[in-house]
């Protein structure tokens, strides 16, 4: 043992290496003379027994865990679907020389003429390989060297070329961050690696590591943002979103409707409320995404117990302004803070299409845990059975997600154990359907009205949901 800090390697590695040498020394003894056909079988020897297969696509790790013929060979083999020919020696004397890394090599294989045409995807490839070459660049390469030391990019950088290469949520997160940046970047950067070029003097080179200490300063802010969202599960509404909040607000009453509509059609759940009973102190109502505050105030000059929670600062403050009990809240949040059976019932209207799946179910988990026995569940949100509604409405709202057909919805609140669940489909104060059927004795009139019926569905629909009276 050459020390104590030497690791323990398994048999399978031992073989790996000495076949990995054999390969090399062979290469290295006919390096001058060997024709590019031989390179195939000297790459071959050394991957005796090698676990290397072809596939469609890869991840960066799938590769540089080879080492010199072995891993020029399976590159040629992964990115260009063929054996090594004579460029191949090149291509191995400069990762001998270090005059290319294992990632640059890779890198310029897959964006050579050739393997742009095989067009063949490694995952985490693209992001280490362009850092690369930025770094190579005269003056402005080490100064974003320096840049990515600072937000420990380069600790990402050097274990894609030792380790297998796991591409997490995180690291996707800073591929985009990344490219954002270079978007935004890219003038100023040019605009400043030119002026060096022409006019290189210090006073330019202290501007530039002041842009570069700002940059360094926004990076390692947004990298601590990106940590706490995925902390969050995704829950909560980034800052950028908080800062539209006034957008939204406005965008809400130019296309949601009047607040005197909004109360026509918030109508037909009073007769729910009433049935539950709730809205009492012992089993208040909690609206989720409350708004404008219309169900709230219904439920207020009713003498009902009722508050509501909003990621949304303007929407908080105009329902404070009606004396509303409204807080600036995530819904999930808001739900993991109460006990058991405290409310009497939970209200979403035109939340649940802009949520993420998993947020989805949990707020229903959480919803029915807070529910007493016998409390009540409304989820309103746009009808995709309506055509209109699926190809047009529905996508006016910038931040909806997906579409939620009324059959699945209502499968989902029941299988998280909720009792009962009804759908309502809702045509209240809402838009008339615009194509009226054509009579029975017209020509294909079966065909047509089949068209036709879709167009006529309710805009939105409801699914309401009570939990059961016995306690679990």
């Amino acid at each position: 043992m050459a020390s104590g800090q030497e690791h323990l390697i398994s048999a399978e590695e031992v073989m790996r290496r000495v076949r990995s040498k054999l390969g090399v020394e062979r290469l290295t003894a006919t390096v001058g003379t060997t024709t590019a056909s031989e390179f195939g079988g000297i790459a071959q020897t050394g991957a005796s027994g090698s676990d290397f297969t072809r596939k469609s696509q890869y991840l960066l790790g799938d590769l540089v865990r080879y080492d010199d013929a072995e891993f020029v060979a399976n590159v040629y083999r992964a990115v260009l679907m063929r054996e090594p020919d004579g460029a191949a020696f090149d291509y191995l004397r400069a990762l001998r020389s270090g005059a290319l890394s294992k990632v640059e090599l890779l890198g310029r294989i897959r964006w050579s003429e050739e393997g742009v045409a095989r067009a063949v995807h490694i995952d985490g490839l693209m992001i280490p390989y362009k850092l690369r070459t930025w770094r190579r660049i005269p003056v402005l390469g080490p100064a974003l060297a320096w840049v990515i030391d600072v937000t420990r990019l380069s600790t990402l950088l050097d274990r894609s070329d030792t380790h297998v290469g796991v591409v997490s949520g995180d690291l996707q997160q800073l591929r985009e961050h990344m490219a954002q940046v270079v978007g935004t970047h890219r003038a100023k950067i040019a605009s400043i690696e030119e002026a060096l070029v022409r006019q290189p003097s210090i006073e330019l080179i202290d501007a530039l590591n002041t842009r570069i200490d700002a940059l360094a300063e926004r990076l390692t802010i947004e990298l601590g943002r990106q940590e706490k969202r995925a902390a969050d599960g995704g829950a909560r509404t980034s800052s950028t979103f908080k800062n539209l909040d006034s957008l939204y607000a406005d965008f809400e009453d130019q296309f949601r409707g009047s607040q005197e509509q909004i109360r026509q059609r918030l109508q037909p759940y009073l007769k729910f409320v009433s049935d539950l009973g709730a809205g009492t102190e012992s089993a208040p109502v909690l609206d989720l995404g409350c708004g404008r505050g219309e169900w709230l105030e219904m439920l207020m000059e009713r003498g009902l117990v009722a508050s509501g929670v909003d990621l949304n600062q303007v929407f908080v403050n105009a329902c404070k302004s009606k004396h509303l009990n409204v807080s600036n809240e995530d819904a999930i949040e808001k739900l993991s803070s109460l006990p058991d059976q405290s409310l009497g019932l939970i209200s979403l209207f035109h939340l649940a299409e802009h949520l993420p799946f998993e947020v989805m179910i949990e707020l229903f988990d959480q919803a029915l845990r807070v529910l007493v026995p016998g409390g009540g569940m409304i989820v309103e949100t746009p009808n995709a059975e309506n055509a209109l509604v699926a190809q047009w409405g529905f996508y006016m709202d910038p931040t909806h997600r997906n579409p939620l057909p009324p059959e699945m919805l209502r499968w989902m609140i029941q299988s998280r154990g909720f009792a009962q669940a009804d759908i309502l489909r809702l045509f209240e104060a809402r838009p008339e359907p615009g194509i009226a059927f054509v009579a029975d004795d017209v020509a294909g009139a079966c065909s047509i009205n089949a068209l036709i019926e879709p167009t006529r569905a309710a805009f939105d629909y409801a699914i309401v949901a009570r939990k059961s009276v016995s306690v679990q």
